[in-house]
């Protein structure tokens, strides 16, 4: 029976959408129409496709006839009826990035055998029109995708879920499910396979029945939109559980799908660093003090560890700058950061005269006030001045408040907002950045140094405000003479300068902000005995300039300086009287700072969480209006978005709880309403915080 012949059909199917489509995009474009009542989008490799669901047949029937021809976003689009698209290739599986020379050898079907009978290979060439997913690939090294059909789909699954036999036919090779894809009517589809995300092999997804998944057997069921994730402690079980389910539990599913278990289990897992001398079974050990273990993947320096529950992953957080088993240093421990997930920007603060008595701890207790102080460290220099020290925020926005309210401090620069998993990097240990300097406190005995110079060889020494610092010529050094110092009782840190080095090498990677662009300088060749607080001073003192801060460069392994420098001014004007800086800094030069990514605008910070628009520049920085600095929210030249869905994605990123009850509020606008609300940022927050305020009273 075709889909215009069955009674029950009351829904269609959009194709070759803008990739940039959401599901409330599309319900508030066919609401013009006919009454949507479900909206569920299929994501392809370079366009969208979306089933849309309606009341009745009949009211589908006149949506059809209405909005064929027109376009969506500004660019057409196909609408047809929808046709059942979920015909699963169980005994199938797609190999990614081959090598060329593959095609026409024995090879893939020989790596392949041991999972079982190989029936059949199709190559297909990702750089003609062969290639199913339209995917256009110049590389002409790993330019190959095979589909693989096996005689069983034990076989299937076996292949697709052990990925150990990926490497024997070429570094870049993945393997992916396969489904039948395409909308088909009346006949069979010719669109190829389309591909499906993977999940763990110790997770399975059910569509709408968790009996399937056998509760008995997991440690934990979840419901998700739009069925039900389930947990094993193995891989072998959650095969069995799927080999028993009658096709219902699944580990191949849609990416929004995959997204959402990412995201559980993200929730359930920290990242460990710093790990030195210590065994995979010392880790377990350790962390199995927090609750029981799902996952652990460790190598020498750092592991990943998933919990069982939330509530044991944030134990585990609190084992941050522990020392356990042979550890012999303290180890970081962070949430841990899907590169896969969108994260929000965390905020590091680095303080360039931090006073010399200050602690790690003690650092990132006194700002934890502010915000979730995901890890802090501090650098020392060789130049006898204070050390450095980093605070990394979990939120930017924290990290702002941070600075503009704590006045205990001076020269403070803040990064531009960064990746969590990238921040966090600055802060693990390094070749280039070995562990080579201890900072002894509370010293009262001045033979201090002397002391320290009988473990081994020092590069340099000494003592501020009851601190003393000494840089040791090897790591290994250093680390014997931090056990002995702390087997005495003393208050000892190992420390190292890579967060520096890492962090002040970000600056050439990222984009800077737009109001940086003429006011942030790039010094080099200056004298190598001049430390932050001579740079600061030379600056203010001398030349008169205003700024917001200033840093050396400092190389890591020795903590003398790099001869080189940054500087933040208050203005234009400033940066040019910093350029006669030679005048007391011999030799040294100074440029405007040069960011591969260049200056772009970054948007202000905000206390709530914005929608991400078209149009975004390669950095990943939105483009903003400039209507009294904060964002221009409205309008088609700025964005392809209308001003209501706008509003409606802000409200399920900021108000989730209350979405349902502003829900008819904000479908009751009317356009110009809508437009004129989103025009200034502050006159809609004042308005949607009104609405908020009524619901909550």
């Amino acid at each position: 029976m075709s889909a215009t012949n069955n009674p029950a059909t009351t829904a269609l199917y959009a194709s070759e959408l803008p990739n940039s489509t959401t599901e409330e995009q599309l319900q508030e474009f066919f609401n013009n129409y006919g009454n949507v009542k479900h909206v569920k989008i299929f994501t392809r490799t370079t366009t969208k496709s979306a089933k849309i669901s309606f009341s009745t047949k009949e009211e589908a029937e006149k949506v059809l006839k209405e909005t064929s021809g027109l376009k969506f976003l500004d660019k057409p689009f196909k609408i047809t009826w929808n046709v059942d698209r979920t015909r699963n290739n169980d005994s199938s599986i797609v190999v990614n990035n081959l090598p060329q020379s593959t095609e026409g050898t024995p090879l893939l079907k020989n790596v392949l055998q041991k999972f079982g009978a190989v029936t059949n290979i199709r190559f297909i060439k990702s750089n003609n029109n062969n290639n199913p997913n339209g995917n256009q690939n110049n590389n002409s090294q790993n330019d190959t995708r095979a589909i693989v059909y096996f005689q069983t789909s034990q076989s299937a699954q076996a292949a697709l879920h052990d990925h150990s036999w990926c490497h024997l036919l070429g570094p870049k090779v993945t393997v992916t499910a396969t489904v039948s894809g395409g909308p088909r009517q009346g006949g069979p589809s010719s669109a190829g396979p389309v591909e499906l995300a993977v999940l763990p092999p110790y997770l399975l997804y059910s569509h709408d029945d968790d009996n399937c998944l056998k509760s008995s057997e997991s440690y934990a069921i979840l419901k998700i939109q739009p069925g039900f994730l389930a947990f094993y402690n193995t891989p072998e079980i959650a095969l069995q559980v799927a080999a028993a389910s009658n096709g219902k539990a699944t580990g191949k599913v849609t990416s929004d799908i995959f997204f959402q278990a990412l995201r559980e289990i993200e929730k359930r897992t920290v990242f460990v660093g710093c790990l030195s001398g210590t065994s995979e079974a010392e880790v377990a050990a350790f962390f199995e003090q927090a609750g029981p273990i799902a996952s652990l993947r460790f190598n020498a320096r750092t592991a990943t560890i998933q919990f069982k529950t939330i509530e044991d992953r944030e134990k585990a957080i609190k084992f941050n700058r522990q020392i356990f088993g042979q550890q012999v240093k303290p180890i970081i421990v962070t949430p841990y950061f899907d590169h896969n997930l969108q994260q929000s920007q965390c905020g590091l603060l680095q303080f360039n005269e931090l006073p010399a008595s200050t602690k790690i701890d003690d650092l990132a207790g006194e700002f934890s006030q502010y915000g979730e102080v995901l890890t802090a460290s501090i650098c020392p220099n060789a130049l006898g001045q204070n050390p450095t020290g980093f605070v990394l925020f979990s939120k930017y926005e924290d990290a702002v408040k941070a600075k503009t309210t704590n006045t205990n401090y001076i020269n403070v620069f803040l990064y531009p907002g960064l990746h969590p998993s990238e921040a966090v990097g600055f802060f693990l240990d390094s070749n280039t950045a070995p562990n080579n300097c201890l900072a002894i406190y509370d010293v009262t005995d001045k033979n201090i140094l002397e002391e320290l110079r009988g473990y081994g060889y020092v590069l340099t020494s000494f003592i501020i405000s009851n601190t003393a610092f000494a840089y040791f010529s090897v790591e290994s050094t250093a680390v014997e003479a931090y056990k002995a110092l702390k087997e005495k009782g003393k208050t000892v840190e190992l420390l190292s300068g890579n967060v520096l080095i890492a962090a002040f090498n970000s600056l050439r990677n990222i984009a800077l902000p737009i109001e940086w662009q003429y006011s942030f300088l790039y010094v080099t060749s200056l004298p190598g005995e001049i430390g932050n607080k001579d740079l600061r001073t030379i600056l203010t003192e001398r030349l008169g300039c205003q700024i917001d801060s200033c840093f050396i460069g400092l190389a890591p392994a020795s903590g003398l300086s790099s001869e080189t420098a940054a500087v933040l001014c208050s203005s234009m004007q400033f940066a040019q009287l910093a350029g006669n800086l030679a005048s007391y800094a011999q030799g040294s030069k100074v440029q405007l700072f040069m960011s591969r990514l260049g200056y772009t605008a970054h948007a202000p910070p905000q206390k709530y969480r914005l929608p991400t628009t078209p149009g975004a520049n390669n950095s990943g920085a939105r483009s903003y209006g400039a209507m009294n600095q904060q964002p221009q929210i409205g309008g088609r030249q700025q964005q392809q978005i209308a001003p209501r869905e706008w509003i409606k994605q802000f409200v399920l990123l900021n108000f989730a709880a209350q979405e349902e009850n502003l829900r008819s509020t904000i479908d009751n606008l009317t356009v110009n309403q809508a437009y004129q609300l989103t025009r200034d940022f502050s006159t809609f927050t004042a308005w949607i915080e009104g609405l908020v305020a009524k619901i909550n009273a």
